[in-house]
């Protein structure tokens, strides 16, 4: 770590932030009222970097040292050999566009890592905010009702260190559940209402939404796991963005909360390819029920949803194509657009404000700051989990050790595979962290001749199903001003002019169902530099998914165009902006490789499937183990295959299900 002179530590020397800043004034030169490029590494931005993955800070630094030396040794012709931070903006422009344009992967990723950089920075301004329109809409509002906290079962990791006067916390329960969010919330709810004495012990931390401050570099850091930097990594293959949660409540505090039931065919193949019983479309149906009367599921209101979403809809009813409105857990929404920014007022029913206080209710008690890191059994049986208790600042404060008599893992599907990979345990089959999902996603951007404050509404309130039976998505939302401005290849003036009509945008997310493509999630030991700490996770594209993913892209901008759509600005490298004339080019485009898209995902699963063979997979129908009669797995990892739509009922339904399993055969407990 290196010090800057007023003496905050950062993980950015100097001389990279100037790199940096120069690069984003080619990136992003002045237009209109757009204020001057500039950086500055306050405490918001030191935290990001600070909690951004070992290996994601290694790479942009390494990025940004190159990125200064490429025209010293002549890599790109220029006319002199100069370091870049010495070159005239326009030469700048010119690397850059060559580094975007290269025909070696390589130099693409380094581009789109240095440009997200740079734009996430400078979007983040409030000076940029202000000139472009953008506002979150933070006025004082009164909070819907939810169901009352028991608050002294919520115990944070310092509180009870003080309190109790040593390091070392004891825990002993019934239940021992790993993770608070949809499959921890809802099994810790359910077995304390059935009389179990249930733990849970959760990573992140308890916030009130109403009191953290709205801009985005202050909720990735303190509510995304990574500061929302978790990519893949993988040769030859697009680094892909996978942001998830890490808050009491995990990712239902920070995504959409979007509510689709897994698709019966989905249900009926796991029976047939895995062999699975008691998850037939109808012995589902109850559990799903149950989810959606908690959590007060129900269509979008029409008065909800912005205009940019309403162009979908117009753009669809032209061409045919079927949409609806999509299911939310909402209650009293206002409509403030704030929903992966964590609802200030509690409309949305994340877990922290339905599931967890109706646990506490029951004498559930759930342990903040808790980070589980090993795991001690005796023949078939878990007997001990032990790991750090943290601050919310990341510093060690002291251990835990917890017994139990049951034990669920509901750390999600990348850390509930890296968990049990790190301990080398309930992996017979093998199957542990493989056969990663992830639902991978094209944000597109459609550009229109009126202004719709598109971030006002409901953001995600839309779908065109259309395209379904295909594995192929279209759901309107729309992205916070430095994740839009990042997520495509346009720069220079064209950049600019598209921060200045980001209020006359409409967004839609392309989701695909990844039937040929898949991953993995690696875990290396602890002492190798970078890759020690932290999941590592590779994905590799089948090509049917890609041509999936570009029809899609393909099938939005016509629906944008029907619209009335200027223009439409797209992930792809060949058609950055797409234009009338340039459709009938975008449809004969043919086979594309992944990396020539920018990709994002946001629902990773699969990766301790179900199966009833123990060859097959790592837990059974019901969600127990193979290799340990007292272990549970209760997260999007159990699915088999890919679920096609937004997850987060699926998780719970299941997660329902698991517990009244686990109250049945354990009722002697």
């Amino acid at each position: 770590m290196e010090k800057q002179d007023n003496g905050v530590i950062n993980m950015i020397s100097e001389r990279k932030l100037r790199i940096l800043k120069k690069a984003g004034e080619a990136l992003i030169p002045p237009e209109g009222n757009l204020p001057e490029y500039s950086v500055e590494v306050d405490e918001k931005i030191e935290k990001i970097f600070r909690k951004m993955p070992p290996h994601i800070r290694f790479t942009l630094n390494i990025s940004l040292i190159l990125l200064e030396i490429f025209p010293l040794i002549r890599i790109f012709k220029l006319k002199k050999p100069a370091f870049f931070t010495s070159l005239d903006i326009g030469e700048r422009y010119e690397l850059l566009q060559r580094l975007r344009e290269s025909k070696f992967f390589i130099f693409r990723t380094l581009f789109l890592l240095i440009k997200t950089f740079a734009v996430v920075l400078y979007a983040s301004k409030k000076e940029v905010e202000k000139v472009v329109g953008y506002s979150v809409n933070t006025g004082i509002k009164k909070k819907v009702f939810s169901p009352n906290l028991v608050r002294e079962n919520i115990i944070e990791g310092h509180n009870i260190i003080k309190k109790e006067g040593h390091h070392v916390v004891r825990i002993r329960c019934d239940v021992l559940v790993i993770g608070s969010g949809a499959g921890g919330a809802v099994v810790a709810k359910e077995l304390a209402e059935r009389g179990f004495d249930v733990a849970v012990i959760e990573e992140g931390f308890m916030f009130e939404c109403d009191k953290l401050e709205s801009d985005l570099l202050t909720v990735t850091s303190e509510l995304y796991r990574e500061a929302g930097m978790t990519f893949t990594a993988s040769l030859n293959q697009p680094t892909i963005l996978v942001p998830t949660g890490i808050a009491l409540g995990g990712t239902t505090v920070i995504n959409e909360g979007t509510c689709f039931r897994i698709p019966d065919d989905v249900l009926e193949r796991w029976i047939v390819n895995f062999d699975l019983e008691g998850v037939e479309p109808k012995e589902m149906e109850k559990y799903f029920k149950k989810v959606e009367r908690t959590l007060n599921v129900h269509p979008a209101s029409v008065n909800l949803m912005s205009k940019a979403a309403m162009k979908v809809a117009y753009g669809a009813e032209k061409l045919g194509y079927s949409y609806f409105p999509l299911y939310k857990n909402i209650s009293g929404c206002e409509g403030l657009g704030r929903c992966e920014l964590c609802c200030p007022i509690d409309a949305k029913k994340a877990m922290h404000v339905s599931y967890i206080p109706l646990a506490t209710q029951n004498g559930a008690r759930f342990y903040t700051g808790f980070r589980a890191k090993w795991i001690e059994f005796k023949g078939k049986r878990i007997t001990k989990v032990g790991g750090e208790i943290i601050s919310r600042d990341g510093e060690l404060l002291g251990r835990f050790v917890a017994e139990f008599k049951i034990l669920v893992i509901a750390a999600g599907a990348i850390h509930t595979p890296y968990l049990l990979l790190k301990n080398g345990v309930a992996n017979s089959s093998g199957m542990v962290g493989k056969n990663l999902r992830i639902h991978p996603a094209l944000g597109v951007m459609g550009i229109f001749d009126e202004t719709m404050n598109g971030w006002e509404g409901i953001r995600q309130s839309l779908v065109v199903n259309e395209f379904s039976h295909e594995g192929i998505m279209l759901e309107v939302t729309f992205a916070p001003l430095p994740i839009a401005m990042a997520g495509n290849w346009v720069i220079g003036k064209e950049l600019s002019k598209l921060f200045l009509n980001y209020k006359q945008a409409s967004m839609v997310g392309v989701m695909i169902g990844d039937d040929s493509s898949r991953g993995r999630v690696l875990a290396f030991p602890d002492f190798l530099p970078l890759l020690g700490k932290t999941p590592i996770l590779q994905y590799r594209f089948g090509e049917k998914d890609v041509q999936k993913a570009v029809k899609g892209l393909i099938e939005t901008c016509k629906i944008y165009f029907a619209a009335g759509a200027q223009r439409v600005v797209t992930p792809l490298l060949n058609f950055p902006v797409v234009k009338t004339d340039d459709l009938n080019k975008l449809e004969k485009i043919g086979r594309l490789h992944p990396n020539m898209l920018i990709w994002s995902a946001y629902h990773p699963q699969g990766t301790c499937r179900m199966s009833a063979e123990p060859y097959n997979g790592v837990v059974n129908s019901y969600c127990r183990s193979h290799d340990f009669e007292n272990m549970y797995i209760a997260d999007a990892s159990i699915f088999p295959s890919c679920v096609r739509v937004n997850p987060m009922i699926s998780i719970m339904a299941f997660a329902t299900r698991t517990a009244e399993y686990i109250s049945e055969v354990n009722n002697a407990v």
